[in-house]
C-alpha cells in the first residue's frame, strides 16, 4: 500500500503475513512445475511402448514432445522460485530462486 506523505514522496508498507503466503504459494508452485517431469517421461515411455509396431514411428515426435514440455516446466520452475525468493525484497537477488537456494544464476 503506499500512502503519500507532506513531501510529496510516498510510504511502501507491507503486510507480511500475506508477503508470506505468496512466497509459499509460489514455492509450492515451483514444486508442482518440478515434480510434473517425471510423470510426463514416464508417459511418453508408455505411449511408446503401447505404439507396438508404430513405435518406431511414434518415438522421435515423443522424445520432442517431452523434451520440450521438461524444458518449459524448468524454465516455469525456475521462474517461479526467483519470485517466491524475490517477494518482500527491496532488492533482486538473483541467488534466492528456491527455497533451499540449491540453484543459483549467473548472469
Amino acid at each position: 500500500m503506499v500512502r503519500p506523505d507532506d513531501g510529496g514522496g510516498g510510504t511502501t508498507s507491507a503486510n507480511y503475513a500475506t508477503l508470506s503466503n505468496a512466497q509459499n504459494k509460489f514455492n509450492d508452485l515451483a514444486a508442482a512445475f518440478r515434480n510434473a517431469i517425471s510423470p510426463l517421461t514416464d508417459h511418453e515411455h508408455k505411449a511408446v511402448s503401447g505404439a507396438g509396431q508404430f513405435a518406431d514411428k511414434l518415438e522421435p515426435g515423443a522424445a520432442k514432445f517431452l523434451l520440450s514440455w521438461r524444458e518449459a516446466f524448468t524454465v516455469c520452475e525456475e521462474s517461479s522460485g526467483l519470485i517466491a525468493g524475490n517477494i518482500g525484497k527491496t532488492a533482486v537477488d538473483l541467488k534466492s530462486v528456491d527455497i533451499d537456494a540449491s540453484t543459483s544464476i549467473t548472469l
